[in-house]
């Protein structure tokens, strides 16, 4: 199950520790 983190008001699906993927992008916080 993938868990969604709100920022800058986009929903981000949370695909790893610190790790966001975006329109296919990667990023790392």
């Amino acid at each position: 199950m993938e868990n969604y983190v709100l920022n800058n008001g986009v929903f981000m699906p949370k695909v790893g520790l610190g790790v966001y993927k975006i329109k296919n992008e990667l990023i790392f916080i």
